[in-house]
């Protein structure tokens, strides 16, 4: 017997009532937007955000956990709808979103927007491509997608408040089911009662804590989330029902994991929310890279003789003690996490955008391991997200200090856009060549042109997988004067 779905919707009331029908708002939205209505220069970020994903997603391709999660979905088998980026084995949508997401995430460098915490791309573009290939579908319908996506998530987000991250929620992993949702709700062009449904199968399956940071299940998170995104928008489609109100409703989502009546509005405005993605060009902790730069900064003044340090500190907002601060980094994933680690790299002169100096030779090495023991990171109230201030004591000079914001986006699109060439370049040449990584960021770059998404997994498979190896060893450890 059919459930009557709207008694149940009515029959508990909402819980902050100035919102009714923010699901269906949020979900409407989403299934409007089209490649057609976008501004150029969103397109623009969509698809810079898809160049950069797929340069971090081949080269987290040989991580050992991605390695281990395609063993996994491989054993599983299953209809092979989609492709694994890098891999090239074809597995069923879900299980490419899965994997392709943990493997854009497995390095923490790819790309972040800071005010809903979540990394978008790393959630979104999996779904989306999946789906996409799935579906024989365009980049234009792709790229709408991923915008409709994103825009979604970052409403709710705003919607959720502060609370939501604080009480130890990864917002990569729960919001960001949300924007996968949806942007499969949009490519499969389901109806907006459909979509919110699918808002509700996902609300009661998202997770995702902080308290893993430093382990494998981070990266794990982004691709669950996009993997739960297709799931949600698949069973919706085929009838499957939940609560039609469940951001807003009393004991929803919102109810449940966040401070809803301290929370901003999440009103669609006109403005877009993806204008503030700002791009990594550190394989870390976005909580890192402020004080990175600040190290690179001061490192000239005291000869880069790492020797002449007597102490330093490092002061960043609070949060990021509870994010980024491993004190003693033992592996690969725990070096991401650790300011001390991080802002010992760029004092030493060692190149934090290769993926070597988080590896867990670079935290064995004896110069790192006598820098970090110099440096100590304190929180600072007065001090933003994404902003950080560093005083370094010399042995022989006066100290050093220094302050340094990295919330601020890039507006000049070209230059951007040169940057991510140059990173793509620098992961990837070595395993893929330079005439086909220039051949992928070709496709990126014109990728409202692209009639079937094949043509670019095809150029991304390593011409020798090693997916359940690590490509970062003692002797890929490289210095920059």
């Amino acid at each position: 017997m059919r459930t009557d779905m709207a008694a149940v919707d009515s029959a508990r009331p909402l819980s902050n009532p100035t919102r009714e029908g923010l699901t269906r708002d949020i979900a409407n939205r989403a299934l409007q937007v089209e490649f057609a209505s976008l501004p150029s220069e969103i397109a623009c970020i969509a698809k810079q955000c898809l160049l950069d994903w797929i340069c971090v997603a081949v080269a987290g391709s040989r991580e050992p956990l991605v390695g281990i999660l395609a063993a996994d979905c491989m054993e599983e088998g299953g209809h092979g709808a989609a492709t694994l980026v890098g891999n090239g084995a074809r597995v069923t949508t879900s299980q490419a979103a899965l994997v392709n997401g943990a493997a854009g995430h497995a390095l923490d460098f790819d790309d972040v927007h800071l005010a809903s915490r979540v990394h978008p791309s790393a959630v979104v573009w999996p779904s989306v491509l999946a789906m996409g290939e799935s579906l024989g579908l365009g980049g234009k319908e792709l790229i709408g997608a991923f915008i409709a996506g994103v825009e979604a998530q970052c409403r709710i987000a705003a919607w959720m408040g502060e609370e939501h991250y604080r009480r130890g929620w990864h917002n990569t992993a729960t919001l960001g089911s949300f924007g996968a949702t949806l942007a499969s709700c949009r490519l499969m062009r389901l109806s907006p009662d459909q979509a919110c449904h699918a808002m509700g199968i996902t609300a009661t399956r998202a997770a995702g804590l902080r308290a893993v940071f430093g382990t494998m299940c981070k990266p794990y998170h982004a691709g669950q989330a996009a993997a739960c995104g297709i799931n949600a928008a698949r069973l919706a489609a085929r009838g499957f029902e939940s609560r039609r109100a469940i951001l807003e409703c009393e004991g929803g989502f919102a109810d449940t994991y966040g401070d809803v009546g301290k929370s901003q509005s999440p009103a669609w405005d006109g403005t877009y929310a993806s204008r503030a993605i700002i791009f990594k060009y550190h394989a870390s902790c976005y909580g890192t890279h402020a004080p990175i730069e600040l190290a690179m900064a001061i490192r000239p003044n005291f000869g880069a003789e790492p020797g002449r340090i007597a102490a330093v500190e490092v002061r960043v907002e609070p949060q990021y003690l509870s994010v980024c601060n491993i004190v003693s980094p033992r592996t690969s994933n725990e070096a991401k996490f650790s300011i001390r680690h991080a802002v010992a790299l760029a004092l030493a002169g060692y190149d934090t955008a290769a993926a070597a100096s988080f590896s867990a030779d670079a935290v064995a090495d004896p110069i790192l391991s006598r820098l970090r023991d110099l440096i100590t990171v304190k929180g600072d109230m007065a001090l933003g997200r994404a902003r950080a201030c560093i005083v370094a004591t010399l042995v022989d000079g006066p100290a050093l200090a220094a302050e340094f914001d990295a919330s601020n986006p890039e507006t000049d699109y070209v230059r951007q856009g040169k940057r991510l060439d140059a990173k793509f370049h620098s992961l990837l040449n070595g395993s893929l060549g330079t005439a086909r990584c220039e051949e992928i960021i070709s496709i990126c770059h014109r990728f409202e042109s692209i009639d079937d998404v094949r043509e670019l997994f095809a150029l991304c498979n390593l011409d020798s997988p090693q997916s359940a190896v690590s490509a970062c060893g003692a002797d890929a450890l490289r210095r920059t004067n």
